[in-house]
């Protein structure tokens, strides 16, 4: 095996010995998959924390994108490693949206009511200063669209405390109170929200 692949391999699988192994041979910090993702990528997705800590120790870049426009820090969003992203936010993930993916936010508050580990994902990127009100790419809503979607009252108020604005309208014009109205979410999150436009 090339010491390219070795690394990939060592990344994915967790092995910070096989990583050096491989440097020492020669193996491209930033080499691609098939799949065009990076060792920082492959761990971060697996959640082998101290490989990622290695990676970025050594130089590997947090902001590098798939040709789909995900991060790192996507891919651990994705796998709810919250130490992982914690770590990749600590160390310089982009928070913003990148030219073809949603900002890291988005993707988390997507994902906050079923699975409980992007619910804190979502606080580290608030107070990491994530902006509450980022739209995604495709149709414009906000991480508070998705609270209101999912009648999620926790994130709701999680998102309010850090500036989301619950009349920010989507490419539909519809706002995260008037999308809560509609689609009959529980009375406490109306009533967070405020009262339905009627425009």
């Amino acid at each position: 095996m090339s010491p390219n692949l070795a690394f990939l391999s060592a990344a994915d699988s967790g092995d910070i010995g096989g990583l050096r192994a491989a440097l020492a041979s020669g193996a491209a910090l930033e080499f691609r998959s098939r799949q065009n993702l990076t060792a920082l990528m492959k761990a971060a997705a697996r959640g082998h924390l101290l490989v990622v800590e290695y990676l970025l120790d050594h130089g590997a870049d947090p902001a590098a994108l798939t040709s789909h426009g995900l991060t790192a820090l996507h891919f651990a969003i994705q796998a709810q490693h919250r130490d992982t992203a914690a770590c990749l936010i600590r160390r310089g993930a982009p928070l913003q949206a990148t030219r073809s993916m949603s900002a890291p936010l988005l993707w988390a508050s997507q994902r906050a009511t079923d699975q409980a580990g992007c619910f804190d994902i979502v606080e580290m990127l608030l107070n990491a200063g994530a902006d509450p009100n980022a739209a995604d790419q495709h149709l414009g809503n906000r991480p508070l669209h998705h609270a209101a979607l999912r009648d999620d009252l926790a994130l709701a108020r999680l998102l309010l405390r850090h500036g989301a604005d619950p009349a920010a309208v989507n490419y539909q014009q519809e706002s995260p109170r008037y999308t809560a109205h509609r689609h009959q979410a529980s009375l406490a999150l109306r009533r967070l929200l405020g009262p339905r436009e009627t425009g």
